[in-house]
This record gives structure tokens, sequence and C-alpha cells, in this order.
């Protein structure tokens, strides 16, 4: 089942708002790592532009400071997989 808490263009620019950036750390801190899974998917295909983002980096280094090893390398490879074939 897929959940959201956001629409998924919403957890990007969320993300690279300076207020919105912490607001998604703090949310980062509570969820469940499969929470935390569905919004790192909801951000695949934006996550190279949230890297180069002042503050899209900070939300993508808490999803790697709080996922589990296996499930951050999870998110990369889909994030490379929408990047290089977007539709």
């Amino acid at each position: 089942m897929h959940y959201s808490l956001f629409q998924s263009t919403q957890v990007f620019d969320i993300a690279v708002h300076e207020t919105g950036c912490r607001t998604l750390q703090r949310i980062l801190e509570v969820l469940n790592v499969d929470l935390q899974l569905e919004l790192a998917k909801d951000m695949s295909g934006q996550v190279l532009d949230a890297v180069e983002d002042q503050n899209g980096n900070h939300v993508l280094q808490k999803f790697f400071e709080r996922m589990p090893t296996g499930k951050v390398c999870s998110l990369i490879f889909f994030s490379r997989l929408f990047e290089e074939h977007p539709n």
C-alpha cells in the first residue's frame, strides 16, 4: 500500500524551502522506516536537484542518517533509475 504524507511534487518543494526543510527533518525523526521510505520515494527524480540545494541537501542527509543502509541503497537505486528514465 502506498501512503503519502504529501503529494509527490510537494515533498521536493518543502525540502528546498528554508522552513520546510527543518520541518521535514523533524518529521523524519519520528516516522517509522516504512513511512520514511515512502517520503523518500516521493522525491525520486529530484534527488540530484536536492543534493545541489542548500536546504534539500539537509533533508537528504537526514534520510541517510535515519534510514537503514539497505533502505538508503534502495533509495539511491530508485532515484537513479527515475532520473535516467523519467517517464
